[in-house]
């Protein structure tokens, strides 16, 4: 267990596999007379020896100098410690033989490369150990079930939405109605300014409320601003529902420009263009698209996990309807930017639903599969019980990750995105 060859010749006589030493180099409970003391001690040494020759077991005692491992960082003596591993098993016989067949239409150079060294290899190869404990690196895509302990090797983000735990909501978002700001295309965030619908507006909202019957809406949460609190006012009577339905959250409000209130729409887009770094950064007292779309996917998360089994009406702008659109779906500014020319916000009180369901991402939502975003999920296991029941247990993720060359050499392959596209290739 501390060291490959004793492991070796342990594993070929058969010894059993069990640490006597914990991870903080402490021999463990039950060692009697090495229980606790620190590994590298060397009055341990010593009482080691003792025991052996007590016992008749020492064969010979002597002194020599040897290497030894340490820390490359920090310098500390380190031992070998037998740990479990993720492998590929390319030991089966149908693996090797296939690599070997490989390799014969391989152009070596040097030509004898393919059937001396590398060919040698093959023959003797052994089963490969593709996982590591460290921090950074691709985590590992295996999770294990906590109740039924049955493992899922997760191969596509399809795959982790599939086994994401679900809420059960159903979530619609609209626009609100024609307001005054609109018709002349100005720009108007301040709270409490008259900037209300127009008798247009109000008859866009009743009409698109009416088509929202059907999706027995229980709850309408509003931005604050009045021409998105009068719509909500009027989706609320349509859809019969109580006032005490309406929730106005500051989350949803439209994008706040201050230095541009007032002023056409266009002078802000001629002075901040539709770039990735003025996604993120603009300057003075107003907000970023990404500032936006922070707060609107923080609101989203944060009911997600108050509210199941409900539908719910949303009502807001069209900035933030565009960024809860690429937010659901974990967009860089790139991607971003890409689908608003789609005019993902719709026209004014034009409602759709939002597929939402919480994937891992990093601080701006966007899509981020490395830790600790990766464990941040919860996901559920659908493995079948001996009732025939979904298990439902929680899956959590094995913490290590990939080794480096099993990374590297399966990008060429995964930049293609393989295999869900381009199989012909290989």
């Amino acid at each position: 267990m501390y060291g490959q060859d004793d492991f070796v010749l342990g594993t070929k006589i058969g010894l059993p596999k069990h640490h006597l030493v914990g991870l903080d180099g402490k021999f463990l409970v039950g060692t009697e007379f090495l229980a606790g003391r620190f590994v590298r001690d060397e009055e341990v040494a010593v009482d080691i020896i003792k025991d052996l020759a007590h016992r008749g077991l020492l064969l010979k005692k002597e002194k020599y100098e040897h290497s030894y491992p340490h820390c490359w960082r920090c310098k500390t003596a380190l031992i070998y410690y037998a740990r479990d591993s993720w492998y590929i098993k390319m030991s089966d016989p149908k693996i090797k033989s296939q690599m070997i067949k490989e390799n014969k239409g391989i152009n070596w150079e040097p030509t004898h490369i393919r059937d001396g060294r590398f060919g040698e290899w093959l023959k003797d190869i052994k089963d490969w150990a593709i996982s590591r404990e460290r921090y950074w690196g691709t985590p590992l895509p295996v999770w294990v079930c906590e109740s039924c302990k049955k493992i899922d090797v997760i191969g596509s983000i399809e795959e982790i939405k599939e086994k994401t735990k679900k809420s059960g909501n159903k979530y619609f978002v609209m626009r609100h109605g024609e307001s005054e700001g609109n018709l002349g295309k100005l720009v108007s965030v301040s709270y409490g300014k008259e900037d209300n619908l127009t008798k247009n507006g109000g008859k866009q909202v009743k009409e698109s409320s009416l088509r929202l019957k059907n999706e027995k809406i229980d709850l309408i949460f509003s931005s604050p601003i009045e021409r998105a609190r009068e719509t909500a006012e009027i989706a609320c009577s349509t859809l019969d529902l109580d006032k005490n339905k309406i929730i106005v959250d500051d989350r949803l409000r439209e994008m706040t420009i201050p230095d541009y209130e007032g002023k056409k729409w266009t002078e802000f887009r001629n002075d901040f263009p539709n770039t990735e770094e003025n996604f993120y950064n603009i300057k003075k007292n107003n907000e970023s698209y990404n500032d936006v779309k922070k707060r609107v996917m923080d609101f989203f998360y944060d009911i997600n996990k108050k509210y199941d089994n409900k539908n719910i009406l949303i009502i807001t702008h069209a900035g933030p309807i565009w960024l809860a659109v690429s937010g659901a779906m974990g967009f860089d500014a790139k991607e971003s930017l890409n689908i608003k020319s789609i005019d993902t916000s719709g026209k004014n009180a034009e409602y759709r639903k939002l597929d939402f369901i919480p994937l891992p991402h990093n601080e701006n939502y966007e899509l981020d599969l490395h830790r600790p975003y990766i464990d941040e999920i919860s996901l559920v296991c659908t493995h079948s019980t001996s009732s025939g029941q979904a298990c439902g247990g929680e899956l959590k993720r094995s913490k290590e990750v990939m080794d480096v060359w099993f990374d590297s050499g399966a990008m060429p392959f995964a930049q293609d995105h393989y295999p869900f596209e381009n199989k012909k290739w290989v």
